[in-house]
């Protein structure tokens, strides 16, 4: 007789396992009882050992009819369930609650649509990752609940789909990101693009931005070194803590002007020649000699001078000059006066310009000088 395990008899759906074992042994049984008899007549005699395999009492039909005994009522008798036919389409599975599929596994398996999981469960992936679209990836990782992961790895681009979403660091808060034609560094407050010798190595420079729109260089120090302040460029002492030395300027023409503020006062300073304006006679149209260049230049007096209290207020220190008054050269040669940089209210002027009226005069007095020799002379004659 056949060994078979029962639902009834365990009083718990079987197991694949179990019902292979049952279909062998069946099948095993049926294979002997049919090597047994003689011929296909004989058969019903030797199934007759009063449902040995389960199947109830078999009457002595001819072999045509022999399966049309087995009834489904037999066949769930024997295996414990219903198996799948037309009337009964979901099969065995019916009879297998969610209870006992957690049981049998030892964790929830996920449902068709994705939900139903609970605790951890296993994933078991053959071949290599290049077998795993990337459909694949996305929809494994593009859930609301976003996975976290110790390191990725690409051998190709990391691509991002969305202009403005890139890469974000949820510890500092800290976002890059492209739009349009730029990188963006995102952070609220004063950020920037530090450079460094290796991960987390010797910081070499940074560009740095600040809250009120300035932004420029800093050293390695974190110090500024080069600053846009506004409409102005400033160049800072690399020696010192943010000490401002200079403005930058630039015309339209790209002319540069270097002013170096420090703590003794302002100044202009160049390693080399300054070269300025133009002075070439194809530029000119000459309106006429410098008149009376000998008057002009007795009305002027030059003197020693330091600054007064109200110079000082302006910044400027107070020790031993020379010069000349902005005020008498109005009425000298009012083309070299302008205003003064440092308050439009004074006056200054461009001592440069003073060498043609020197020039004039010089000749002048040289006209003199030669009628004076003339004279002398015609006399020692």
């Amino acid at each position: 007789m056949a060994t078979v395990v029962t639902r009834a008899a365990k009083g718990s759906p079987l197991t694949n396992t179990e019902l292979d074992s049952n279909f062998a042994n069946l099948n095993t049984e049926l294979g002997q009882k049919l090597h047994a008899a003689n011929n296909l007549s004989d058969l019903p005699s030797a199934l007759s050992a009063r449902a040995n395999l389960g199947l109830g009492a078999v009457d002595n039909k001819s072999s045509a009819t022999i399966r049309s005994e087995i009834t489904s009522a037999n066949v769930t008798a024997a295996l414990g369930f219903t198996p799948y036919n037309n009337t009964n389409p979901s099969g065995y599975l019916s009879s297998i609650t969610s209870a006992q599929v957690t049981a049998a596994l030892g964790y929830t398996p996920p449902q068709a649509n994705g939900t139903g999981a609970s605790g951890s469960w296993p994933i078991s992936i053959s071949g290599n990752a290049s077998n795993i679209s990337a459909f694949t990836v996305n929809q494994s990782v593009g859930t609301a609940n976003a996975p976290t992961f110790a390191d990725v790895y690409a051998n190709g681009w990391f691509r991002n789909n969305a202009s403005g979403q890139g890469l974000y660091n949820q510890a500092t808060s800290n976002h890059f990101y492209a739009d349009g034609g730029y990188w963006n560094i995102g952070y609220a407050g004063t950020n920037g693009l530090r450079l460094r010798n290796g991960h987390n190595g010797t910081v070499m420079g940074s560009y740095y931005g600040e809250t009120n729109g300035n932004s420029g260089l800093l050293n390695q120090n974190g110090n500024w070194k080069l600053r846009v302040n506004g409409s102005e460029m400033e160049f800072y002492d690399t020696s010192y803590a943010n000490d401002f030395r200079a403005y930058v300027y630039y015309d339209r023409n790209d002319t540069t002007y270097f002013a170096d503020l420090n703590s003794t006062g302002t100044s202009i300073r160049a390693a080399g020649n300054i070269t300025a304006y133009y002075s070439d006679i194809r530029l000119k149209t000459v309106l006429g000699p410098i008149d009376e260049p000998l008057a002009r230049i007795k009305s002027l007096q030059g003197f020693f001078f330091e600054a007064n209290a109200t110079a000082q207020a302006l910044g400027y220190a107070a020790r031993r000059e020379v010069g000349i008054a902005a005020q008498d050269c109005l009425a000298a040669l009012p083309e070299i006066v302008t205003e003064a940089p440092i308050d439009a209210r004074y006056l200054t002027l461009d001592y440069a310009r003073l060498t043609p009226l020197l020039i004039e005069g010089i000749k002048a007095l040289l006209v003199r000088v030669e009628a004076l020799e003339a004279q002398c002379a015609a006399r020692l004659r």
